[in-house]
């Protein structure tokens, strides 16, 4: 009977310290600082980065990248509980942090550069985005379901009629603050 009391509290302070371990969570307010990117090719084995040099179809090109953002900690979700020997009272698996965005989206512009004449024009309508299942949907249609979870974005083209045989492609995203992030990929060629 010792020995099951004793395994019982075993146990107890087991699962104590394993709950013990997550972290404690708190309430973020995310900003976003930047934004980075490159261009790839879609291949039959999914999408590659372009090496320099490499000459790509058009049809095969996407743009990749991912929003950099600063998190700073505003408050605490748990109350250290004191009782029972336990330290705090948790489930088993860690909870979230909750995620406040100081910032938002609002738009996002692609630009390509035409190497031969150093002509700019706008491509946004000539991109997809797609989503993890696959699915593709307009570049507006993106920003107005983005989450904290689409920090990371993949953009496909959808028409080539616009691009040349030599461009960089400038992608821009203009926050509900005003402020403008963006980067540029490296010279690509097409067949």
């Amino acid at each position: 009977m010792k020995r099951k009391g004793i395994l019982v509290l075993c146990c107890l302070y087991a699962i104590q310290l394993i709950i013990s371990c997550c972290p404690d969570p708190g309430t973020y307010e995310v900003t976003h600082i930047g934004m980075q990117g490159n261009a790839l090719m879609f291949t039959s084995q999914g999408y590659e980065n372009i090496v320099g040099g490499t000459t790509i179809n058009k049809e095969d090109l996407a743009i990749s990248g991912s929003f950099d953002t600063e998190r700073t900690k505003i408050a605490s979700v748990f109350k250290k509980i004191k009782g029972f020997g336990f330290e705090s009272a948790m489930a088993t698996t860690c909870p979230d942090d909750d995620l406040i965005f100081k910032t938002n989206v609002a738009s996002i512009k692609i630009v390509v550069e035409d190497i031969t004449n150093s002509q700019e024009v706008d491509i946004s309508n000539d991109f997809m985005a797609t989503n993890f299942s696959g699915q593709f949907y307009t570049l507006e249609e993106y920003v107005q379901n983005q989450n904290e979870f689409d920090q990371t974005f993949t953009f496909r083209v959808s028409s080539v009629q616009n691009i040349p045989s030599r461009a960089i492609f400038k992608v821009s995203a203009l926050l509900d603050s005003g402020a403008i992030l963006s980067f540029a990929t490296n010279e690509i060629n097409f067949n």
